[in-house]
């Protein structure tokens, strides 16, 4: 009895092993290599240098990705030329094959008529009948020399045309499999084309551009620099920030239309990775407060940005703020909002009745909000400070406390164990 109980202690253990090992990957998607040194001034001023240091290379391999665009537009406007001419030289091929064909039908049906006269004047009969008529034997070898050569002459122009008939043939099965060849290259080229542009606007469900979190950034550290924080001071030490013991939903109530996680992407149609949770069931507008006291770390006022432009983008306004609970730092981003909440900007302090923003991403910001396909607030949690969205899917996690997908919550502080 005693050894079976050893065993299934064993057992446990080794299961209770495993599955740190199997079930943390699947809550944690996350490296650790490009998590943020935010900690002090100084680390956020080495930030802002690689960010400034990106900005450059990300230019650079705008202008490399543009070129690849155009280049396989040429190759496209290339193929499709060819094929236009290829079509052409097909239609003129066949014309030729049913031109040569008639010659050779007329050639041959003269070469018949010679051929049965020959054969004619063979027999005896005809033999003496065309001797007599001939005034000599000298006229009469002439004529049948001259017959003779004109059967050879036909026959060799029926060859000439067999074998015209035969590269014309030829031709158009060449001309027809180059067509086919040169629209393969055409949808191969359209799909790179495709690749690319989606590496240039390298659509993500929610995003913040490279200048967004330059600006950001730097807004950070003139904060932290106003407070007087000194370079390797500790940041949650020269801002007293307040620690929370526990979480507060973002609405009063809400819909998970959307899982974190790998998904089909509503927008690209391809698989991506969802940094958030998508809460939905609420209308445009609806308020959207804050998870606890803690410090806006970076705002995207897309609405400032990208409507008065013209020009979309992607993820709307966009609020990131850092908060400490339970003694673990995490970084709350709200998204896809309609517009900013009041006195929110880097800085700003918040707690759990701050008004962040208020819902979009419905027919209300369709004009500027390009990855959106309905009202609803994009709700995401990363473990750990961070002032921007690349910088915020190092740590991220699963935002605790809310239901599965498709599942509801009817309270701010209603919790669902996972």
């Amino acid at each position: 009895m005693k050894k079976k109980l050893g065993n299934i202690v064993r057992i446990l253990l080794i299961v209770l092993i495993l599955s740190t090992y199997i079930l943390e990957p699947m809550e944690v998607y996350a490296a650790t290599k490009n998590k943020s040194k935010a900690t002090t001034l100084k680390g956020l001023r080495a930030e802002l240098s690689t960010l400034q240091a990106q900005k450059k290379k990300n230019q650079s391999d705008v202008k490399q990705t543009q070129d690849n665009i155009n280049y396989k537009n040429y190759q496209i406007a290339t193929a499709s030329k060819a094929i236009e001419q290829a079509e052409i030289d097909i239609v003129i091929a066949k014309n030729k094959v049913e031109e040569n064909k008639k010659k050779i039908e007329e050639v041959s049906d003269r070469s018949q008529k010679l051929l049965r006269f020959n054969q004619e004047l063979n027999t005896s009969d005809n033999y003496m009948e065309y001797i007599i008529e001939a005034s000599s034997i000298t006229e009469l070898i002439m004529r049948k020399d001259a017959m003779d050569l004109v059967i050879k002459q036909n026959n060799k122009m029926l060859d000439e045309f067999d074998s015209l008939i035969e590269q014309n043939t030829k031709l158009q099965e060449d001309l027809h499999a180059k067509e086919i060849q040169l629209e393969k290259n055409i949808t191969k080229y359209e799909d790179a084309i495709s690749d690319y542009q989606m590496d240039l606007i390298n659509l993500k469900d929610v995003s913040m551009d490279i200048d967004d979190q330059i600006s950001t950034q730097k807004d950070l550290i003139k904060y932290y620099e106003q407070l007087g924080c000194k370079e390797e001071q500790n940041l949650d030490e020269c801002v007293n920030q307040s620690n929370n013991s526990t979480w507060l939903k973002p609405l009063k109530q809400g819909t998970i239309s959307s899982d974190w996680g790998w998904r089909i992407s509503p927008i690209t149609k391809k698989s991506s990775f969802h940094s958030g949770l998508d809460i939905a069931g609420n209308s445009e507008g609806t308020p959207v407060y804050g998870t606890g006291k803690g410090v806006v770390a970076a705002v995207v006022n897309a609405t400032q940005k990208y409507h008065s432009s013209g020009k979309k983008t992607c993820g709307g306004n966009q609020v990131y703020i850092n908060i400490t609970i339970d003694g673990q730092k995490y970084t709350i981003l709200y998204a896809h909002l309609l517009s900013l909440g009041p006195g929110i900007k880097v800085g700003a302090k918040v707690d759990g009745q701050s008004i962040i923003g208020y819902q979009g991403g419905g027919s209300k910001t369709k004009a500027w909000e390009s990855c959106s396909t309905g009202s609803h607030l994009h709700y995401g949690v990363s473990k750990g400070y961070y002032v921007g969205y690349n910088s915020f899917m190092s740590g991220q996690i699963r935002p605790p406390g809310f239901p599965k997908k498709y599942g509801k919550f009817y309270s701010r502080t209603q919790w669902f164990n996972n």
